[in-house]
């Protein structure tokens, strides 16, 4: 005697897309660009002390003292390139912040003011 299951309203939908690079939380859009930028942020953080850590592993396991990785000196074509992948660091991490300027710029200058030479 079973009864077929009675159709019941659910808390479920289909799934539904939206922009991340234009939701907004709070009323002030340049508290969600510090939320988004303290989440990068912290991602970055994590990501490149686990990398530290494995390679001094590495290194040590390979009898590469520590004291000769912080003696090393860059080549001028390492420093070149290290500076593009700090911009693009830069840009990844702190990207939200421009997001303050233009029609927001009564919130902060935005990523202008990060900007540096060097």
């Amino acid at each position: 005697m079973s009864e077929e299951p009675k159709k019941r309203p659910t808390h479920t939908t289909d799934f539904l897309t939206y922009d991340v690079g234009r939701a907004t939380f709070y009323d002030d859009p340049a508290i969600d660009a510090v939320v988004t930028t303290l989440v990068a942020m912290g991602s970055e953080v994590w990501s490149a002390q686990r990398r530290i850590k494995l390679l001094e592993t590495v290194l040590t396991k390979q009898g590469i003292s520590l004291d000769d990785v912080d003696s090393y000196k860059p080549t001028q074509e390492e420093e070149t390139a290290w500076r593009a992948q700090r911009d693009e660091f830069i840009r990844r991490v702190y990207g939200a912040l421009e997001k303050t300027g233009g029609e927001h710029a009564k919130y902060g200058a935005g990523m202008d003011s990060l900007r540096q030479e060097g």
